[in-house]
């Protein structure tokens, strides 16, 4: 998953051919300007990127909400091949952070609050860490190995309905 701002989502082509400092990137040709150009020589650039990286072992670690509202699986990168992956991204996706910490998450779940609305009380913070705690206990040192990446265009932020190509590590 590449995160990307705003900026990016509303205007690829520009942000593709600036680059997010403004001194431009490799990521798409100066000469193209359409935005399935930029999204097929991003994805390409991606491709290349992960060629030869290797499976990555992921162990549980725990179950977690984010301050964000996102409810997150937790991994150690057992092999350190993620922390790999990242370093060859980084140069090569806009939208890349440029500072990670060493988190290896997926996503389970999001919650959207309502404009306006309150935010949880005690007793649900409680209950949903509570809820973290067992499924923690339950999952913690799950191994599984990942041979592949998907790369998906977020069309719809928080969403991964879009175009997806699956890429060999």
């Amino acid at each position: 998953h590449v995160s990307r701002t705003f900026d990016y989502v509303a205007t690829p082509v520009k942000c593709a051919a600036d680059g997010a400092d403004g001194r431009g990137t490799a990521t798409l040709p100066p000469t193209s300007g359409a935005v399935e150009d930029a999204i097929a020589y991003e994805e390409s650039a991606i491709a290349d990127a992960l060629h030869g990286c290797g499976a990555c072992e992921l162990e549980v670690d725990r179950v977690c909400m984010a301050p964000s509202g996102c409810l997150l699986l937790c991994f150690k990168d057992v092999r350190g091949n993620v922390q790999s992956i990242r370093e060859r991204l980084r140069d090569k996706a806009i939208g890349s952070s440029k500072r990670q910490n060493e988190t290896v998450h997926c996503t389970l779940a999001r919650m959207f609050p309502k404009p306006g609305s309150s935010p949880l009380d005690a007793e649900t913070i409680r209950a949903i860490t509570m809820m973290c705690a067992r499924v923690t206990s339950a999952l913690r040192g799950a191994r599984f190995t990942a041979q592949h990446a998907v790369y998906c265009v977020e069309e719809r932020y928080g969403c991964v309905d879009g175009k997806r190509c699956r890429i060999k590590l």
